[in-house]
């Protein structure tokens, strides 16, 4: 039997029962009167696979990270939430690659990531597989956070990413309802990386300090095993400190972005120049009960040489606190390798109990400080966790929140609105109709 012919088989074969199932697996062994309503969901589920358009990309799915905050059964459902929604959608066709990765990378690793795509290009798929996507599920206080990453296996290889935050699992339908509505909206206009500055942002590596102190006043910080935070404990492994850098880059239209820690496994991601890039982040980040400090390196990819150190001291660790030293982190760096005519940056719009958006792309909650973009006009949208433009009614989960917060939702404000940033001689900001009148000359 040919190797082909074995690939052919097997891809689809594997979807059936890891990624088409209407329940939790150990729901399975549950005795319910019969097993004829999953048996017939399942069939349905394969025909409407088998059904796909050719039209309809296929997409190699890979493990999805998760930190140790978070229950194998909820990792469990978001995967299988992922899976279906792209069939029932028709977004795309997923197909498992796992055996192949690991066999072929098990004993020799890809150079970097880039290599790893060129090899899977290589192979001659009777449906060619066409992107690589990545999950990533983690928790941080009250907050969920999910990425999702298309990677593009093509020339360009920089990924489509989408970005979200929730309070709940229940929340998990509707949040990946959501990305994948986005992905589907973005594909059909390809990240052209000839535009942007493209960049390989490497594992962060954290350092876990508790603070010893004497009666004299005499203190030392000592390496501890993991850290605890607004009920949630962070240990070795739960890095998504990278993930944070690399979407707020890429989430501008200045940067495009791989993470590196999506190919830890089957790929050298450390260490190393490309022609794929034109600059690496490296980052490194000390927490402690008392005070936390983020370092973040940008370093040019061909040449090896230090453009930038940046040493940031933070109070906490909290998601808003990283989510904001990270958009400065941006600001510093794109002035150090832009011209400062071509950005302006936002300083400061609020709007607690909003989540902001400009062109579909999340581009954070609450408020929104330091964000990068080219100057001109720019219109950002408030919306829910979900998407922009939401008046859909709050769940239980974020009014609970929004009563706990010393910030309080202002019920007078209608619950959508749009900011237009202007920055040509003066920044301006515009909202809703006379936003609207501004936006409309301005493209005339």
């Amino acid at each position: 039997m040919s190797s082909t012919f074995h690939k052919a088989l097997s891809l689809p074969l594997l979807i059936v029962l890891a990624i088409l199932l209407p329940c939790p697996l150990h729901s399975l062994g549950k005795k319910d009167g019969g097993n004829e309503p999953s048996v017939k969901v399942i069939t349905e589920m394969q025909d409407r696979y088998n059904a796909l358009p050719v039209t309809v990309p296929a997409v190699a799915m890979l493990p999805t990270g998760y930190t140790s905050a978070i229950p194998l059964e909820i990792v469990s459902d978001l995967e299988r939430e992922i899976y279906r929604q792209m069939v029932l959608k028709r977004i795309a066709k997923p197909v498992l690659m796992n055996k192949w990765l690991f066999t072929t990378f098990a004993k020799k690793k890809a150079d970097n990531p880039f290599a790893v795509f060129r090899a899977i290009s290589a192979e001659q798929y009777v449906v060619p597989v066409q992107l690589m996507c990545k999950p990533y599920l983690f928790k941080n206080g009250d907050l969920y956070g999910i990425r999702l990453a298309f990677y593009q296996i093509s020339e360009e290889y920089y990924p489509v990413e989408t970005f979200r935050l929730f309070l709940s699992p229940n929340d998990i339908p509707r949040i990946v309802t959501s990305c994948l509505e986005e992905f589907s909206a973005r594909k059909k206009t390809p990240v052209v990386t000839s535009l942007k500055k493209k960049i390989l942002v490497e594992d962060f590596r954290i350092e876990f300090r508790k603070l010893i102190e004497l009666e004299s006043g005499e203190f030392e910080y000592i390496v501890a095993p993991f850290i605890h935070q607004d009920d949630v404990t962070l240990r070795q492994g739960d890095e998504y400190f990278s993930l944070l850098c690399a979407y707020v880059f890429s989430s501008t239209e200045f940067y495009a972005s791989v993470l590196a820690p999506d190919f830890t496994d089957i790929a050298y991601t450390s260490g190393i120049s490309t022609q794929n890039a034109d600059y690496i982040i490296r980052g490194r980040v000390q927490l402690s009960d008392q005070m936390c400090i983020m370092y973040v390196d940008l370093v040019e990819a061909k040449s090896g040489t230090k453009v930038i150190a940046i040493r940031q001291p933070i109070p906490n660790y909290n998601l808003q606190t990283l989510w904001n030293t990270f958009r400065k982190i941006s600001s510093y760096i794109t002035e150090k390798i832009f011209t400062r005519e071509s950005f302006g940056v936002v300083s400061n719009i609020s709007s607690f109990g909003k989540s902001f958006y400009t062109k579909g792309v999340f581009i954070g909650w609450d408020e929104v400080k330091d964000y990068v973009f080219p100057k001109g006009v720019i219109a950002i949208e408030t919306g829910s966790f979900c998407k922009p433009l939401d008046d859909a009614k709050p769940t239980l989960e974020e009014e609970e929140r929004q009563k706990k917060s010393k910030n309080k939702v202002d019920e007078t404000v209608p619950s959508v609105r749009i900011f237009y940033p202007f920055y040509d001689a003066e920044y301006r900001l515009f909202v809703d109709r006379e936003g609207e009148y501004v936006w409309n000359l301005l493209n005339k």
